[in-house]
């Protein structure tokens, strides 16, 4: 089966090294608070927010690279190929990204009557990189299941 939108193999060390990046960038910038000092930009004038609870007229884009770098990584290692890429690779690609998709569904449900407040959010910005990490997770577990075999 000829798959004309996958990228060559060779992208998916890069896409694991982004990826990993992403992910260990993220989890600082979340519960270490880490910030690098040269991704503060200001806001525009019409987002400032100079009352209430937040004050604030710069924005640190830390969290941003974190989230860009984690789907980019997910893409590069989601559509890159296998060593062979054969009918049954294909089909296990559709039945992962199936799984993936329910799974991803099923926590947003649950999660939209157990979680409030900004906890709510977290699980939110999580939900942009669920279904590419379920999907990784579980397509490369029926291949290494398959091929112990």
């Amino acid at each position: 089966m000829k798959t004309t939108i996958l990228l060559p193999h060779r992208f998916k060390t890069p896409g694991a090294l982004v990826l990993l990046s992403g992910l260990v960038l993220g989890v600082l910038a979340i519960f270490g608070n880490l910030e690098f000092d040269f991704l503060d930009v200001p806001l525009p004038k019409f987002l400032k927010q100079e009352q209430g609870l937040f004050s604030t007229t710069n924005n640190n884009l830390t969290d941003e690279l974190a989230l860009g770098l984690c789907i980019a990584g997910c893409l590069l290692l989601m559509f890159s190929r296998e060593k062979v890429e054969d009918e049954f690779v294909q089909h296990q690609r559709l039945l992962s990204l199936q799984w993936a998709v329910l799974v991803n569904y099923v926590i947003l449900f649950i999660a939209n009557w157990l979680v409030y407040d900004t906890n709510f959010f977290y699980v939110m910005t999580f939900n942009l990189i669920a279904i590419p990490l379920f999907f990784l997770l579980r397509f490369h577990w029926i291949l290494w299941r398959s091929n112990q075999n």
